[in-house]
């Protein structure tokens, strides 16, 4: 029998300190290593969501809403 996959969730406010700059370079990487791993994950970003998804497309989504913040 197969594991059911939790979704993770990748959010602004676990991202350490509050220092803007700092918890978007970290989940950044979090996105990164999430993609890397083949993790399905979402993100949370305040009032922005990108709901959890995987792949090539699913990075870039994250990577902007992150850029966009």
């Amino acid at each position: 029998p197969q594991a059911e996959r939790q979704d993770l969730w990748l959010d602004l406010r676990q991202a350490g300190p509050p220092d803007l700059e700092r918890q978007l370079s970290r989940l950044c990487a979090w996105v990164l290593q999430a993609d890397r791993l083949g993790l399905r994950y979402g993100l949370r970003l305040g009032a922005a969501e990108v709901q959890p998804g995987s792949g090539q497309a699913h990075k870039r989504q994250c990577l902007e809403a992150l850029a966009l913040c």
